[in-house]
């Protein structure tokens, strides 16, 4: 009997129910888990995204303002002390204005003082590779100049009042280029997914460990009780019952089973009584 048990007690771990039962909710919990990962850190960078245009939008109105009162004062040289004064506000990295032939001719940032801007770079291509119903007034540089950078492509339109200046054929008087850090965003974006991963971690441990607790309580423990029994009536103790309380169906299974031993053991006590096993 004992040998029983030990063999019994033998079986590799993969091949155990619980073992089988934890990887499936772990595969479960992983075909779950990750599209809904990867659809929060899409939900989630398309929000700090979303919240540096509107931070762009505002500070471009503030510069199209300030240009267009030094423009209209006649005094078009306070214009760069203006651009430096806006750029200072945190979250800003450099503001430019640039000629319509791509020369940064006010800057910021004096690394890009007088800069000509390609149309095939990385921020121009976003309005002249793309229809005029296509085109973007924002694009993400990974390798700017201190860092990727959410640069704001503003054109400045040429108004009436723009007409003393300019003239009124001319669409487009200059183009408006503001650039904000995206470290921290992506800062904020890391951390976000950093604490849903450990979130998701614990998640997934609390629900192991709850789960591993339930079924050797609701299911190992019992069925340890059927092994028992049947190791008992193997060696001829037909009195070996299965105790297992409860109402479902394990416990019913538990019944049949005595109930079965029970029969067994009554239809060989006549055996024995009417002489049949001794012929």
């Amino acid at each position: 009997m004992a040998k029983d048990v030990q063999q019994m007690k033998s079986i590799p771990i993969y091949q155990r129910l619980n073992f089988r039962i934890t990887c499936g909710l772990l595969l479960a919990l992983l075909v779950v888990g990750v599209p809904f990962f990867v659809f929060f850190y899409h939900f989630h960078k398309n929000q700090l995204i979303e919240s540096l245009k509107d931070s762009s939008t505002s500070l471009g109105q503030l510069v199209l303002n300030s240009l267009e009162g030094r423009m209209l004062e006649k005094k078009p040289h306070l214009i760069g002390p203006d651009v430096d004064q806006l750029s200072a506000q945190s979250g800003v990295q450099r503001i430019m204005i640039l000629n319509t032939k791509g020369e940064a001719r006010i800057s910021s940032d004096p690394r890009m003082q007088g800069r000509v801007f390609a149309r095939t770079g990385p921020s121009c291509v976003v309005c002249h590779e793309h229809s005029s119903t296509a085109r973007r007034n924002t694009t993400i540089i990974e390798n700017g100049p201190g860092g990727a950078v959410f640069r704001s492509i503003v054109l400045i339109d040429n108004k009436p009042q723009c007409f003393s200046c300019h003239s009124p054929e001319q669409r487009v008087n200059g183009i408006l280029v503001m650039d904000l850090p995206m470290a921290e965003a992506k800062q904020q974006l890391a951390s976000s997914m950093q604490k849903m991963l450990g979130l998701g971690a614990i998640m997934v441990l609390v629900t192991i460990v709850a789960l591993g607790a339930s079924m050797n309580k609701l299911i190992l423990q019992r069925i340890k009780a059927f092994t028992k029994a049947t190791v008992a009536i193997r060696s001829g103790n037909l009195d070996e019952r299965v105790d297992v309380s409860g109402a479902d169906e394990i416990s019913d299974l538990a019944r049949s089973f005595n109930m079965m031993t029970a029969s067994l053991k009554e239809s060989l006590r006549g055996c024995f009584k009417s002489g049949k096993m001794g012929a």
